[in-house]
């Protein structure tokens, strides 16, 4: 579950509610390749992000924040779905010169002029969509200065070094609302944010306004002709069992990394 906090309204009670199921596999085309198909999940993602934004306009501006797989792999989607003219903003010279081949717009150094490069390639005007795909704690406040007015932001990287009471101390009259994670039902309560909840501020000058539910969905990646019950063994990464209660594969052996 997630909230808001918001600096003028008035506080509310709220109920935790996290839902999570597993879907079944997806099979991976023959014409690809195991590299290939390593792709496929997080492409995915990007995908998902895309989603969530609601209605992009095409022919507008985005903004990528990052230039590692990720960030190029949304500069690709951004060009083939919504034909938008693409920012791609990084540090790493071969990277960015792979954002160039890959058809970016316009690649910029990510320092103390890139603001004014971007609002130079938009005629003052900001990005209409900005994605963050680093996990530089400064691309946050960065993609606040470079979003046009009424755009949209996808926060999709994690930041390191970043903690959440950042967020509240974010709260303010440019930033009318905060988001920060409450609990899932397998790991149980980020205590983080049970410590956050107790400081003099909130309730006082800033509130929990709203709270949602977001579904978890894992999809397993297999050749085609691979049926859930042939697998074994399945090696994950800890977090993914935070989020899953029950795999679709019955006698299936599950490690977590």
């Amino acid at each position: 579950m997630i909230f808001n906090i918001d600096v003028a309204r008035a506080p509310f009670e709220f109920h935790v509610l996290f839902i999570k199921r597993v879907s079944p596999s997806a099979p991976v085309p023959e014409n690809l390749c195991n590299e290939e198909a390593t792709l496929l999940e997080p492409l995915a993602c990007c995908l998902n992000g895309f989603s969530r934004l609601g209605e992009i306009e095409k022919d507008g501006v985005i903004a990528i924040v990052g230039d590692g797989p990720i960030g190029l792999l949304h500069l690709q989607l951004s060009k083939k779905l919504y034909n938008m003219r693409s920012i791609v903003v990084g540090k790493i010279p071969f990277r960015m010169q792979m954002a160039e081949r890959m058809g970016a717009d316009a690649v910029f150094t990510f320092g103390n002029g890139t603001e004014e490069d971007v609002s130079d390639f938009t005629s003052g005007r900001g990005a209409d969509v900005v994605i963050v795909a680093t996990s530089n704690p400064e691309a946050l406040n960065f993609a606040t200065k470079i979003a046009a007015k009424n755009s949209k932001v996808n926060l999709f990287s994690s930041f390191s070094n970043c903690k959440y009471v950042d967020v509240l101390d974010a709260v303010s009259l440019d930033i009318p609302l905060g988001i920060i994670p409450q609990e899932n039902t397998t790991f149980g309560t980020v205590v983080e944010t049970t410590d956050l909840l107790r400081l003099p501020v909130v309730g006082r000058e800033k509130f929990i306004v709203g709270e949602t539910a977001i579904a978890i969905s894992h999809c397993l990646v297999v050749r085609k002709g691979v049926k859930a019950e042939d697998i074994d063994v399945l090696l994950s990464h800890e977090q993914v069992g935070g989020f899953t209660t029950s795999t679709s594969a019955p006698n299936c052996l599950i490690f977590l990394l």
